[in-house]
């Protein structure tokens, strides 16, 4: 089947071609016997080998003709493509999976930054959890949040955290280049 595989081509091989297969060292057989007839054909989608498959007969030598490979390379044309469909499906279903529970956390994310501004009292422990909660979606490694003060025609940066520097309440800097630039 590596043949086929490999060379991506069609075989009908006898138990003769077989054996001296093996006796060249081109083909490994862990079988203690060996068909009579074998044939082979590739599994192609879009000009790639994605596999194979092959059917034997331990019996008759004559089992399997030249119309035989024809019809079964056209099984195999079929084939290939209801399992590049499958795979196409199980593929999109997991996407959808994966999609689907995002926005559930994504939604649970949204209720606990919800439940935090309604229970804590103090605004900086609200920026540090929401800080927290956004490790669920994204590297958050450097992150900060910026406000816009319009009375004064600002911007305030009430949270910073940068993997270079601490995490600290920014407002506090006496640096007004830094805490309050303008807009």
């Amino acid at each position: 089947i590596v043949e086929v595989i490999r060379n991506a081509k069609r075989l009908l091989m006898t138990k003769k071609e077989i054996l001296a297969l093996i006796d060249d060292g081109k083909l490994n057989h862990a079988q203690d016997k060996i068909a009579e007839t074998w044939l082979g054909v590739p599994l192609i989608i879009q000009n790639k080998v994605i596999g194979a498959m092959a059917i034997q007969d331990y019996n008759a030598t004559d089992r399997y003709s030249k119309e035989d490979l024809d019809l079964m390379l056209i099984v195999s044309e079929h084939i290939a493509l209801a399992l590049e469909r499958k795979r196409n499906a199980d593929m999109l279903r997991q996407k959808e999976i994966a999609s689907r529970k995002k926005l559930e956390s994504f939604s649970s994310f949204l209720f606990q930054i919800s439940s935090s501004v309604s229970s804590t009292h103090d605004i900086n422990d609200v920026y540090k959890a929401i800080h927290n909660m956004l490790i669920q979606f994204f590297n958050v490694k450097n992150f900060f949040i910026a406000l816009v003060d319009e009375e004064n025609d600002k911007l305030t940066l009430p949270y910073f955290c940068d993997e270079m520097v601490d995490c600290y309440d920014i407002s506090n800097i006496s640096d007004p280049e830094i805490s309050t630039p303008t807009l």
